[in-house]
């Protein structure tokens, strides 16, 4: 009998009255124990996750940040379309889940927020469409970005969407170009008011030689430069990875001044 092998001839066996009593040949095989892999993101690697993510084009961001709010699984965020998003009720629709029953998604403030800033495609009914040009898909590059974002961890960060976007210029080429004329040469030592420069040990945008730099141009008596550290927390660009150590120093140095 051409196509059959052991286990479909076992599978077929009770409807032939050849296994008695017995509708299942394997209900008696006990099943390995299920182990949970649940796993949650420590503040710590929350805080690192910040600025790597700070450096993906829009689309790319908003998808990781759901994944973390939600915990909606990669494919489910990808095939999330605009018609299946309630922003008013705090829910998505989800029809194709890895069990293979829809689902509602709840959908916090901070997600809601991200979604309203995330610019749709005419042309792509999905939240997370494709590339341009690549109607009706979902996106499918999300892994390689995330292997991208993880190899590249350590290096300096250069933002390569969203300096062009900020300045109004079309690409990184011209950026750098015009921000030539964004210096404190012939400025910082004018300045001199109290000063207060802060700089972390991690920051991966500005290295620690340009905070000393302007440190010792301004020409203010009351000057202080504060540098965050892994052990003080803060150590992140404008301490992204614990901000409120970052805004507690800098209301103590203004009250110090100001009270």
């Amino acid at each position: 009998m051409p196509g059959l092998n052991a286990l479909s001839l076992a599978g077929r066996a009770p409807d032939y009255g050849l296994m008695g009593e017995t509708r299942n040949p394997v209900s008696g095989v006990a099943l390995y124990p299920e182990r949970r892999r649940d796993r949650w993101l420590s503040p710590q690697e929350i805080g690192r996750l910040g600025p790597l993510l700070a450096q993906a084009p829009p689309r790319h961001r908003t998808f990781f940040w759901l994944a973390l709010l939600t915990g909606a699984r990669r494919n489910e965020l990808a095939r999330l379309r605009w018609t299946d998003v309630d922003a008013a009720a705090g829910v998505a629709y989800l029809p194709e889940t890895k069990n293979g029953r829809p689902r509602h998604l709840l959908l916090p403030r901070a997600a809601i927020g991200l979604l309203h800033e995330l610019p749709r495609r005419p042309d792509n009914p999905h939240v997370f469409g494709g590339k341009p040009g690549e109607h009706e898909l979902p996106m499918r590059d999300a892994q390689k970005r995330w292997s991208a974002m993880k190899k590249d961890h350590n290096s300096v960060a250069t933002s390569h969407f969203q300096l062009p976007w900020v300045l109004g210029v079309e690409n990184m080429d011209v950026a750098m170009e015009k921000l030539k004329k964004f210096t404190l040469a012939g400025v910082a030592e004018k300045i001199e008011c109290p000063m207060l420069i802060t700089w972390g040990e991690e920051d991966r945008l500005t290295t620690r030689d340009v905070a000393e730099q302007l440190y010792a141009a301004t020409r203010s008596r009351d000057k202080t430069l504060k540098i965050f550290t892994r052990e003080t927390g803060g150590f992140e660009h404008c301490q992204a990875d614990n901000r409120q150590v970052g805004i507690d120093y800098i209301a103590d140095w203004l009250t110090a001044r100001m009270l």
